[in-house]
């Protein structure tokens, strides 16, 4: 049976939307929130590709969505 994603907590979606406003890449974001310890959706480790997912399926501004890592 597949595990199915948690959603993202209203308070961890506003952080990774403010550090990306700030113009931290997905990558830095996914580094930062590995070195505290949040765990990603199925309880794992953080990629730049799964903080750019969950930013855009929390509703983030587009410019905050991108798909490039800059």
């Amino acid at each position: 049976m597949r595990r199915r994603p948690l959603p993202l907590a209203p308070e961890l979606a506003a952080r990774m939307q403010a550090l990306r406003a700030r113009g931290a890449s997905f990558d830095l974001i996914a580094a930062s929130l590995n070195q505290i310890g949040v765990r990603a959706h199925l309880g794992g480790r953080w990629y730049a590709a799964s903080v750019r997912l969950a930013l855009r399926k929390a509703g983030a501004a587009p410019d905050a969505a991108k798909t490039n890592n800059d």
